[in-house]
């Protein structure tokens, strides 16, 4: 739809005249309108959520129709979630709920504490709820405690081999694992919200106002979602390991550790599956260095928890020093000056801007580290990778094809070998990118504090 087709079923939807109809900054797969709508003599303050197409999620099982179901399915209840208006093919209108997602904002202590607290809250509520109570139609219920994980596997996987061009022999390697390590047991069977954690609610006056950002929903394990929260703090810089007792003792739910690092791999895994499908797209809108610059960040984080799990130590890969300046470092120089001192600081109120700028500068930081040392990170890479495969490959293409075939059907007695060779991968790739997310990367992910 155009914009004034959108406009014109915004009206239609809410049952009134729109006398506001704007676009929020950016268009990522998603786009988002404020839209107010005069009606019966008031004004109702709407949001439109649209697929823009070419996204991660576009075009995939994974639609705003689907995410529909469960705001529908949850209003009313102990969960806040925005009340729907209507629902297109591609669209949906919901209420426009106060607050703000961005955790970092949020600086006083006891507002923080306040908004953490009830988040837990809202979480075990939606574990104590029965899904088969919820309409949720083309959300299977698991028949076995393994299914619990393996019926959303299936799911990931099914995306990555549909929409994913290029081999990652991390994915492939985490889904051979995941396969086969899927949980024996399971507390209860709940719906999960599946990218739980700090940036995907609002929070308003100490609050939670809304739970948001449900398209990875499923029914399954309530761990899955304890898991998302471990990866969003590893990634975002929240904590909220001091909350897990209080979900315990209200959600009446145990966490073990060996199943909480299985689904902060497979949280992992499902990030780097939604962040490989949009590097592949096409929409120039799509704000692909933003996935470029954290892509690396959840291979780790896949990796050390797979590690963790089989109580496997790491050892760091040996690295090359970073070298002498080149010809080119000077316009590296420059260009990364303009962009944190001047264009940064310009674009403080458009966040996308601000995403994409910050993402912008991180990969010419990653550009000038490679042209120091690049040459000896991947041939150090090619001699790592030839070991795995027995012999090198004639190119990094077929190198690369080899590893994903290998990683796909490798043998559970040479996983230890894989988990070596994928953490040097993942210190290689780091050392490029420099302090902003080498020091992220470079902290251990533990899951002790959450248990």
């Amino acid at each position: 739809m155009d914009q004034q087709a959108l406009r014109s079923w915004v009206a239609e939807a809410a049952g009134g005249e729109v006398v506001r109809f704007e676009r929020l900054g950016g268009g990522n797969s998603r786009e988002a309108w404020l839209a107010d709508v005069a009606r019966g003599g008031q004004t109702l303050e709407l949001l439109l959520r649209r697929d823009a197409g070419g996204g991660p999620m576009s075009g995939t099982e994974l639609s705003i129709e689907r995410e529909s179901r469960v705001y529908r399915a949850l209003a009313g209840g102990p969960v806040p979630v925005p009340r729907v208006h209507g629902v297109a093919r591609d669209a949906v209108l919901l209420d426009r709920v106060p607050g703000r997602a961005q955790w970092a904002t949020l600086v006083d202590p006891a507002e923080r504490e306040s908004v953490s607290r009830h988040f837990v809250e809202i979480l075990a509520d939606l574990h104590r709820m029965d899904p088969r109570r919820l309409d949720l139609p083309g959300f299977p219920l698991p028949t076995s405690p393994e299914d619990h994980a393996r019926c959303d596997l299936a799911l990931w996987e099914r995306l990555y081999d549909r929409h994913v061009g290029r081999p990652n022999p991390f994915v492939r390697f985490g889904l051979a694992w995941l396969r086969r390590n899927a949980p024996l047991s399971v507390a209860r069977t709940v719906l999960v919200h599946g990218d739980c954690g700090t940036g995907n609610f609002l929070f308003h006056d100490g609050s939670v106002s809304a739970v948001l950002d449900w398209e990875f929903s499923h029914i399954g394990d309530p761990v899955d979602d304890l898991g998302c929260i471990v990866l969003h703090d590893f990634v975002q810089g929240s904590d909220l390991s001091p909350y897990f007792t209080l979900y315990r003792d209200l959600a009446d739910v145990e966490v073990e550790r060996s199943k909480l690092l299985y689904y902060l791999a497979f949280m992992s895994l499902r990030c780097l599956v939604a962040c490989s499908i949009a590097l592949g797209a096409t929409n120039r809108s799509m704000e692909r260095g933003v996935y470029l610059s954290v892509i690396h960040l959840f291979e780790r984080c896949l990796v050390q928890a797979i590690a963790q799990h089989g109580q496997v130590e790491l050892e760091a890969a040996p690295l090359p020093a970073e070298g002498a300046a080149t010809p080119h470092s000077p316009l590296y120089e420059v260009m990364l000056a303009d962009l944190r001192e001047v264009i940064l600081p310009a674009l403080a109120r458009d966040e996308v801007a601000v995403r994409r700028a910050a993402a912008t500068s991180n990969i010419l930081v990653y550009l000038a580290g490679f042209e120091r040392r690049g040459r000896e990170l991947a041939e150090a890479e090619q001699d790592d990778a030839a070991r795995v495969l027995g012999e090198r490959a004639a190119t990094c293409e077929e190198s690369e094809r080899r590893l994903d075939q290998l990683a796909a059907a490798h043998e559970p007695r040479r996983e230890n070998d894989w988990l070596g060779y994928l953490s040097r991968r993942s210190d290689r790739e780091l050392a490029l990118w420099g302090p902003t997310l080498g020091e992220r990367a470079a902290r251990s992910v533990r899951v002790e504090a959450y248990l």
